[in-house]
């Protein structure tokens, strides 16, 4: 998966090169806070690596544990918590443009932008593991700073891009 900005769509995109994992976050304190002293409830984005996958993966995202996506059987360290996306966040799955598959369209708000971008400025060519309610869902690499709070994760299945949509909406 690759970060990317999007030039004719005056849009960041990540592009799935394949479905590995991903992973939003907030503070480290903030993560490590929730509910149980577990994954924080929301988005989570991760500064990570890809990793081999050990005979038992992690059930919870926390720093160095090692977690597998639902839809690939590649695994990530995640090595340092970002940043929480919480609600309002738009998600919402969509084909793409000239029909290469779907995407999940995303927004945020003022304050997630600001710290998105921050987060994307500071991690431009590493991966970044955007994590669920302590599923790993993808990990792309940036490739650029996202600063517009819209951007795309692209290059997916209808199937995927629709549950990934519902589970970012889902989260609070």
């Amino acid at each position: 998966m690759r970060m990317n900005r999007g030039s004719a769509r005056a849009s960041a995109v990540l592009a799935a090169a394949s479905l590995a994992s991903v992973g939003f976050v907030a503070t480290a304190a903030q993560a490590l806070a929730g509910p149980g002293g577990g994954y924080p409830a929301g988005v989570t984005l991760w500064h990570s690596k890809s990793s081999p996958c050990p005979p038992t993966v992690s059930t919870s995202a926390r720093p160095g544990a090692v977690v597998r996506g639902p839809y690939s059987d590649d695994c990530q360290h995640l090595q340092r918590l970002l940043m929480t996306v919480r609600r309002p966040m738009a998600a919402h799955a969509s084909v793409q443009p000239g029909g290469g598959g779907w995407e999940v369209d995303l927004t945020l708000n003022p304050r997630q932008r600001r710290e998105f971008a921050r987060v994307t400025r500071d991690e431009v060519g590493h991966e970044l593991a955007i994590v669920v309610d302590g599923q790993l869902l993808s990990a792309p690499t940036v490739m650029d700073p996202i600063t517009t709070g819209e951007f795309q994760i692209t290059g997916l299945s209808r199937d995927f891009a629709e549950h990934l949509a519902r589970r970012l909406n889902d989260s609070d």
